[in-house]
C-alpha cells in the first residue's frame, strides 16, 4: 500500500496507516499497519485513532457509551533485523513504550503484530518478583529482535499471551519454506490478563481445508506463511 491507499471490506471500516518511505525495488506500495473495525461496534463504541505518527505503529481507543470502558489496542509491524526497515528496533521499541504509557489510563491495552522476534524461552517476566504463569514456548530459536522484545516487556511490565492463557490452542505464527517461527503475538500488562479468555492460532493450511478453498490457490494465488491468531476478550 501506499499514500492515502485503503482496503475495503464490506461491513468494515478501515484504520489504517501506510508506510511513507517506499522501497526502492517494490513495484506499487511499500506496506503499512492497520485495523478493520466491524460496522456493529460503532453503535457499541466511539472509536477513534489514539496515535499514528511512527512508521509501523498505530494505535486506536474504543470508549464504550454506556460504562466508558476504554480499550486502547496497538498494531505493530517491526521488519526483520536484516532488512532496512528493521535496523532501528530501538526507536521502534522507544516509540511503544512511549505508546504504552499513553494508554496508562485505559482498563484494557492489548498490543498485537508481527514483531519478526523469536523469543525461545526467555521469560516475559521477573522471576520471585511477578506472579505470572510461564508460558508454553514451541519456538526454540531466539534472535535479536526478540533479546529486544523481552527486554521491553519487562520494562512495561507486559507479558506474551501466546502459549499462556489457552496454550493447548497454540501453533507456530509462521509456516513457510525456511521453517517454523513464533514472531506475532498478542501482548498485554499483567493486570490486563483476567480480561483475556482464549487464544487460538490457526495455521493457513488448517484454514484452506476448513473453507475448502483449495481450488482458489495457484502459482499467481500463493497463501501467505502467516497464521491467523485471535484474542477472545471479555470485560
Amino acid at each position: 500500500m501506499k499514500g492515502n491507499d485503503t482496503i475495503k471490506i464490506q461491513g468494515y471500516r478501515w484504520f489504517g496507516f501506510n508506510r511513507e518511505l517506499k522501497h526502492v525495488r517494490a513495484k506499487k506500495g511499500s506496506g503499512g499497519v492497520g485495523f478493520f473495525v466491524r460496522e456493529e461496534l460503532f453503535n457499541e463504541f466511539t472509536i477513534s485513532v489514539h496515535d499514528k505518527s511512527f512508521s509501523g505503529i498505530i494505535a486506536i481507543d474504543l470508549k464504550h457509551i454506556e460504562n466508558d470502558f476504554k480499550l486502547s489496542i496497538i498494531g505493530a509491524y517491526l521488519p526483520p533485523d536484516n532488512s532496512n526497515y528493521g535496523r532501528d528496533s530501538t526507536a521502534f521499541f522507544a516509540q511503544l513504550i512511549s505508546l504504552v504509557y499513553s494508554t496508562m489510563n485505559s482498563d484494557l491495552t492489548i498490543l498485537c503484530g508481527d514483531f519478526n522476534a523469536r523469543t525461545s524461552d526467555q521469560l516475559d517476566y521477573i522471576p520471585n518478583v511477578d506472579d505470572l504463569l510461564q508460558r508454553k514456548c514451541l519456538d526454540k530459536t531466539k534472535n535479536n529482535h526478540g533479546e529486544s522484545l523481552i527486554d521491553f516487556l519487562k520494562d512495561t511490565k507486559m507479558c506474551i499471551l501466546n502459549g499462556r492463557i489457552t496454550p493447548d490452542l497454540d501453533n507456530f505464527t509462521c509456516i513457510s519454506s525456511k521453517g517454523k517461527s513464533v514472531v506475532d503475538y498478542f501482548i498485554t500488562p499483567y493486570d490486563c490478563i483476567k480480561y483475556c479468555k482464549k487464544l487460538s492460532v490457526r495455521t493457513v493450511s488448517d484454514l484452506i481445508d476448513h473453507l475448502s478453498i483449495q481450488d482458489q490457490i495457484s502459482s499467481r494465488c500463493k497463501p501467505p506463511d502467516h497464521s491467523v491468531v485471535t484474542l477472545e476478550l471479555t470485560y
